[in-house]
């Protein structure tokens, strides 16, 4: 017996198709979910707008708490954050660095 799907209107899952009647999970590919830039070769990445973006580009992702920490300290000493950084910085918790 197959199972009849319902298709997505936004407000209500369609039915599993394993006939399990767990609802399926509404995805959404409108809005990208990272903050990922892509260069072309040869160019040099973009300044960072978000934390997250200066994390990663400082190498630092998997890195603890204390060495984000450290690590977008050393990067504030020698670069000036735009105004999306510095209100993503305050965001994520790092706005008493930006006093220093």
């Amino acid at each position: 017996m197959a199972v009849k799907q319902k298709g997505w209107s936004g407000s209500s899952p369609g039915v599993d198709i394993a006939g399990n009647g767990l609802p399926l999970m509404p995805m959404s590919n409108d809005q990208p979910w990272d903050d990922g830039v892509f260069a072309a070769p040869g160019t040099s990445m973009p300044p960072p707008r978000f934390a997250s973006s200066l994390i990663t580009q400082l190498g630092l992702s998997r890195a603890s708490p204390q060495e984000r920490e450290r690590g977008v300290a050393e990067w504030l000493r020698s670069n000036t954050p735009s105004k999306a950084l510095r209100g993503s910085l305050i965001r994520c918790g790092y706005g008493h660095l930006l006093e220093q």
